[in-house]
């Protein structure tokens, strides 16, 4: 009797565990999503439906491979074998397609799903819209470029007149232009002194300026040898890895 009481209670608790992550999953914001083996869907929550535009009923037991552009599709297979060897993916950014057929950004985290006896039957596949963020990334790349871009220019225009400033005062030191006064020399001397001061600042930021460009540069070419897009540079770690 006490054993078929605590049987009782454990199968219960089991119940309001799973209503828990069933309304957990229902209101989340991000599309959560479990496929089978075969890639065909077999959950979609609420998520799913805002950031997809597709009912439950429009996708469950079809393939995913709809909700991703054909570039990607080539991709399935090895994200199918890393979770069949119960591997998870975390955090990796592809491209997907809405219902609609517009493209968005969006990062995947995939997770086996297995049975009792760790026999692997699933995915579960939480997919969140990163379209803002990656907006937002590249309007700070295009920022930094105007940056670097605006310095040189203000820091190459400052150079040339600060340079004959400093030949000038040099000049008036050397008493080529006639004999100067006591305090008319000290002057020139600290006003000398500054300008030198000022144009090895200038250098000192057009170097910086050239380390940061060859840097950019270097990881462009890097890219490239690897084969992939230098303006959409391939995740550190791809999921076929």
């Amino acid at each position: 009797m006490k054993a078929a009481k605590l049987s009782h209670q454990q199968q219960q608790k089991a119940a309001d565990l799973l209503q828990q992550v069933q309304v957990i999953v229902a209101s989340s914001q991000d599309a959560i999503i479990s496929t089978n083996m075969d890639g065909m869907i077999t959950s979609w929550n609420e998520g799913a439906r805002r950031m997809f535009g597709y009912d439950a009923a429009e996708v469950i037991g079809k393939s995913g491979s709809r909700l991703w552009p054909p570039e990607m599709w080539s991709k399935v297979p090895a994200l199918l074998k890393k979770i069949a060897a119960k591997e998870r993916v975390n955090d990796y950014d592809i491209a997907a397609v809405r219902k609609d057929g517009t493209k968005f950004d969006m990062s995947i985290s995939i997770s086996p799903i297995t049975r009792a006896d760790g026999t692997v039957i699933g995915a579960s596949v939480v997919e969140r819209d990163i379209t803002d963020r990656m907006k937002s990334e590249s309007r700070i790349r295009e920022a930094d470029a105007l940056k670097s871009k605006f310095i040189q220019i203000v820091a190459h225009q400052l150079r040339t007149p600060l340079s004959a400033i400093r030949w000038s005062l040099e000049s008036f030191l050397e008493e080529n232009l006639g004999p100067l006064l006591p305090g008319q020399k000290e002057f020139i001397r600290m006003t000398h002194d500054e300008a030198v001061v000022v144009i090895d600042r200038v250098g000192d930021l057009l170097t910086a300026m050239d380390i940061e460009i060859r840097r950019a540069s270097a990881t462009v070419l890097l890219v490239k040898a690897l084969g992939g897009d230098w303006k959409n540079p391939p995740p550190s770690q791809p999921p076929g890895a």
